[in-house]
């Protein structure tokens, strides 16, 4: 009975969107439940990025494509100053630039292709606040550099979209795998990424959190 009041008591400092969060975990996925119990508070809630600053999110996410998150900020903080102007706005950079600065050639070609649709016109990221997942990921993918995974990405962390649980991710998909003891196959895992729609962005904070945790061996 103790314990019980002490979880209510804890569930009810949580904010009204991660109290419905957390009861349906409950209903839809015990074990997602139990360590949302312990680590929802923790993680902050998807929250869109004003558009001026949505351009240099995405363009983060590629710098971090496979590589680790330090070397990415290390890379990050020499590109900033190429990719915007002082006063925040894209500039045009050449690739060499950014090669000098530690772009992949591919990265670069990516970064410039962004900074040049974002000058003239043709990428307007104000506008996918009326759009869709699907229609932002398909738009997003027309850039050479931007797979499903990093418009996926995109979407929870320039959009703040609730609702993204990306099976393409390898960390979320050893997260439902240790979870459940299935294998990290997207068909055998894709029924339980769905059951926790529409809060499917919370989820996937609280699985990468706990694989952070150590909650959840990382490892497949």
């Amino acid at each position: 009975m103790e314990r019980n009041e002490l979880k209510t008591g804890r569930h009810q400092e949580l904010e009204p969107a991660k109290r419905l969060a957390l009861e349906h975990f409950r209903r839809a996925d015990g074990k997602l439940y139990a360590l949302a119990e312990r680590h929802l508070a923790d993680v902050g809630l998807p929250t869109p990025q004003a558009p001026e600053k949505r351009p240099a999110v995405l363009m983060k996410s590629i710098v971090g494509q496979q590589i680790s998150i330090k070397a990415a900020n290390s890379i990050w903080r020499r590109l900033q100053p190429k990719l915007f102007s002082a006063d925040g706005r894209p500039a045009n950079p050449s690739p060499e630039e950014l090669m000098d600065g530690g772009a992949s050639a591919a990265k670069a070609k990516s970064l410039t292709a962004l900074s040049q649709a974002l000058i003239d016109g043709r990428l307007d990221m104000s506008a996918f606040d009326g759009w869709d997942d699907e229609r932002v990921i398909e738009h997003l993918t027309e850039y050479p550099g931007i797979g499903p995974w990093t418009a996926e990405m995109f979407l929870i962390s320039g959009l703040g979209r609730p609702d993204v649980f990306s099976l393409r991710d390898l960390g979320l998909r050893v997260a439902l795998s240790r979870m459940h003891g299935l294998p990290a196959e997207i068909s055998r895992l894709q029924p339980l990424a769905d059951a926790y729609s529409p809060y499917g962005t919370l989820a996937a904070l609280v699985c990468w959190r706990s694989l952070d945790n150590g909650d959840l061996y990382a490892e497949v």
